[in-house]
């Protein structure tokens, strides 16, 4: 049997520090080399993806959680509009998941990380007596005068996302209900293994055109009322404008679901969410084009009257309530 040791070992085989790492894994702790500059900002964040609240274990293979436990880290990062560098991965494993599995998982977390040269700086293994545990952790640097927060946003300034909503909450309502046909791959996959908009982000900072900015991590209501709230404004989204994949229509069709509630709630999605003024949208939008080849979506408009209106295909308008998924509720 592989020892807590012998395993760690594997687990890091492979890794390549970059030139900034002075010690890396192995020590009892790491060591890199700051760059002496009072414009730049060093930006933390950490997740922890619990086994039966997070996910399941027959919900997907090991590789793409792997991916997963770190792209829900380096998406924050790209909320800030840093540029990820470092990160560390502590896990809590139960004997219910073998030495092969757990290889796998961090093939597909490096496999993340080595799309974006990180470096692993360490982390820690135990036994789980439960679930399987994972904390994940990233860092970055950006500009100190190019950071962006929550609390930028203004009256009169655009709403706008970087792809479609609600596909993982589909694919997670697809797995709840272990609906697998071939069609449901691409919704399935939004869930299993999505993809941070780390260039965009870096692109919103270094750009000077985005007012404030957030990852979709827990729904458009909840995430787009975080920056509301820190902003002090309000905001009036545009249902019609919400952008959508046509298998997405085609599955909620199928199964009866309510789109607009799906669209509004549905979380982790890792798209980012930005706000940007009025007379600068069209040259941030055709930037992001012509740099990224993406399209974002024009969603609504910023309000300095606090609350948060949907305008519905119908014509009907009504106010919603935006908040967020609560693990404690």
């Amino acid at each position: 049997m592989t020892t807590e040791f012998e395993l760690i070992e594997k687990l890091k085989a492979g890794w390549k520090c970059g030139n900034d790492v002075k010690i890396g894994p192995g020590d009892d702790a790491s060591a890199l080399h700051l760059e002496a500059c009072e414009n730049k900002l060093f930006l933390q964040t950490v997740d922890l993806l619990v086994e039966g609240v997070h996910f399941r274990k027959n919900w997907g293979s090991a590789y793409q959680l792997g991916w997963k436990s770190l792209a829900v880290n380096l998406s924050d990062i790209a909320a800030m509009g840093g540029q990820p560098l470092h990160t560390h991965l502590s896990l809590a494993v139960p004997g219910t998941w073998s030495e092969v599995e757990i290889s796998e998982f961090m093939e597909g977390f490096k496999a993340l990380a080595d799309q974006y040269k990180i470096s692993l700086l360490g982390g820690d293994l135990s036994r789980s007596g439960g679930p399987l545990m994972i904390a994940g952790t990233a860092n970055g640097t950006v500009a100190a005068n190019q950071v962006i927060t929550r609390r930028g946003a203004k009256s009169g300034d655009v709403i706008w996302v970087s792809g479609p909503l609600g596909s993982a909450e589909a694919g997670l309502r697809l797995l709840k209900e272990e609906k697998f046909a071939d069609d449901y791959e691409e919704l399935l996959n939004a869930f299993l293994k999505p993809s941070p908009e780390v260039e965009l982000g870096m692109l919103c900072a270094s750009s000077g055109l985005v007012t404030a900015l957030i990852d979709l991590s827990d729904g458009l209501a909840g995430d787009l009322g975080h920056v509301l709230k820190a902003s002090g404004v309000g905001a009036t989204l545009e249902e019609e404008k919400f952008p959508i994949t046509k298998t997405l229509q085609n599955v909620a069709a199928r199964n009866n679901w309510n789109i607009t509630d799906l669209l509004l709630r549905g979380g982790e999605d890792y798209k980012l969410l930005g706000c940007t003024p009025e007379t600068k949208f069209d040259q941030f939008r055709n930037l992001v084009n012509e740099q990224l080849g993406k399209t974002i979506s024009r969603i609504g408009s910023i309000t300095s009257e606090q609350g948060l209106v949907l305008n519905y295909r119908d014509g009907r308008c009504e106010k919603v309530n935006p908040t967020s998924f609560d693990h404690f509720a």
